[in-house]
């Protein structure tokens, strides 16, 4: 993987470019009626969510985290501030 300064990323292998699509977080949506229905599907998201939140803290000092990703986790933890 390669990062420009925009934070535009490239993936190459063997020198050729391979093609690659962001997916748009707005389409994993779960309905609050399934997780209703599931007992532990609740815990489950709640214990994946508190995961995420350590993990977003802990990645803007890790190296491999590229700066579009650094950008991103601050605009969400100043949204949720």
């Amino acid at each position: 993987m390669h990062e420009d300064e925009t934070g535009r990323l490239t993936i190459r292998h063997n020198g050729r470019v391979i093609w690659h699509r962001a997916h748009a977080k707005d389409e994993a949506r779960i309905s609050q009626g399934a997780i209703v229905e599931n007992k532990r599907l609740g815990a489950a998201l709640g214990w994946i969510a508190e995961g995420q939140r350590v993990r977003d803290a802990e990645n803007p000092a890790n190296p491999r985290t590229t700066l579009r990703t650094k950008a991103l986790i601050r605009a969400a933890a100043d949204q949720t501030a």
